[in-house]
């Protein structure tokens, strides 16, 4: 590993780009690279063991619930991916480079590896609020809601997907009208410009109700799901499987939705909290910790999504369990069934061949 001192050619006024990106990558601040990198690839081979789960296991959920956690899922790729190659691009050039000028970035990299966070930052609340939604509309739909279809699901789904890729395109098309990143290769990587700051301002104000939102219509469902239990528990004149399938579906659901949602409305603010308070303070870091501590700031929000994976593993293990139990119920009372009629008809053959005799 080389550094700026043993470099061949002498550094101008123009590297000090160069110079940033390498003090940055070596201060004392950078150890986040190896912890997010942990997290992150803790977060795909969990998403890997969900899948085999849900491959291996029926589990049975309305395909509308289905088909937003899969998206929520897709996103968790995407997300994951794009940072550890992003912070493997500089790990292995940390090993490799002889100039500090090596670590700039081209162009085309920055929106490539800054876009799909921007993408992430809008379409994760979006998705979380729609499964939300979902859990009222099934809540208040609950007789008929299991006899619905996916339509309105899949609409919703295209909004989110349109929504978040034209906030991300719109930022990047911003960035790169700015001449100070498109003219030049980038030292420390950045997609924020004059232009496009108040964009991501308001995005980020918009998520930020959303989560709150999401949290709250949470408490909502648990609450509202749990006086449904009991009425129909206590219910004696009417039963509604529907209803009921609907209503311990929601609950089940609810479980693991309902921490998660808690958390990242706590999490979320916190932040974008600390984002908000080391921009205020800029002038008080050199590039290289400010970056750092940037970067820092995202721990948590990759921690919460670990957190989730692992909790979507659970409810899957749970579900699991839950349809074993039913399915060994049924089972044994088909079993008990036959058994009892099998004993009914040797009783009947025995009084017919009595009465014949």
């Amino acid at each position: 590993m080389a550094n700026n001192s043993s470099s061949s050619s002498p550094l101008t006024p123009a590297d000090k780009s160069c110079i940033d990106i390498e003090t940055a990558l070596f201060g004392s601040n950078y150890p986040v690279i190896h912890i997010q990198l942990f997290l992150l690839g803790v977060v795909l081979i969990a998403i890997c063991s969900l899948i085999h789960k849900y491959n291996k296991n029926h589990i049975g959920i309305h395909k509308n619930l289905k088909l937003l956690l899969v998206n929520t899922i897709i996103l968790y790729i995407i997300n994951s991916l794009v940072w550890i190659v992003f912070f493997l691009r500089y790990r292995i050039q940390m090993f490799t480079y002889k100039h500090p000028c090596d670590f700039l970035s081209p162009v085309w990299m920055v929106p490539l590896f800054l876009g799909p966070p921007k993408l992430y930052s809008i379409a994760y609340p979006c998705f979380h609020f729609a499964i939300a939604f979902e859990r009222i509309r099934s809540t208040f739909l609950a007789k008929r809601y299991e006899r619905m279809g996916t339509k309105s699901t899949v609409i919703i789904i295209w909004i989110v997907w349109f929504l978040s890729f034209g906030y991300m395109m719109y930022v990047i098309w911003m960035a790169m009208a700015d001449p100070t990143i498109s003219a030049n290769p980038q030292g420390i990587v950045t997609i924020t410009t004059e232009a496009n700051a108040n964009v991501m301002l308001y995005g980020t104000i918009v998520s930020m109700v959303l989560v709150i939102l999401t949290a709250l219509c949470d408490w909502f469902i648990f609450i509202m799901n749990k006086r449904l239990h009991i009425f129909t528990r206590n219910s004696r004149t009417e039963y509604n499987l529907s209803l009921n399938y609907q209503i311990n579906e929601n609950t089940q659901a609810m479980l693991v939705i309902f921490p998660i949602d808690i958390s990242f409305a706590i999490i979320y603010p916190i932040h974008n909290v600390l984002v908000i308070l080391i921009r205020a303070y800029r002038s008080a870091f050199t590039k290289a910790d400010f970056v750092s501590y940037c970067y820092w700031a995202n721990t948590p929000l990759f921690l919460h999504s670990l957190v989730t994976v692992l909790l979507y593993i659970r409810f899957i293990n749970r579900s699991s369990n839950i349809t074993k139990r039913r399915n060994f119920v049924k089972r044994k009372l088909k079993e008990e069934g036959k058994t009892h009629f099998k004993f009914l008809e040797e009783q009947w053959n025995r009084k017919s061949g009595f009465s014949t005799d």
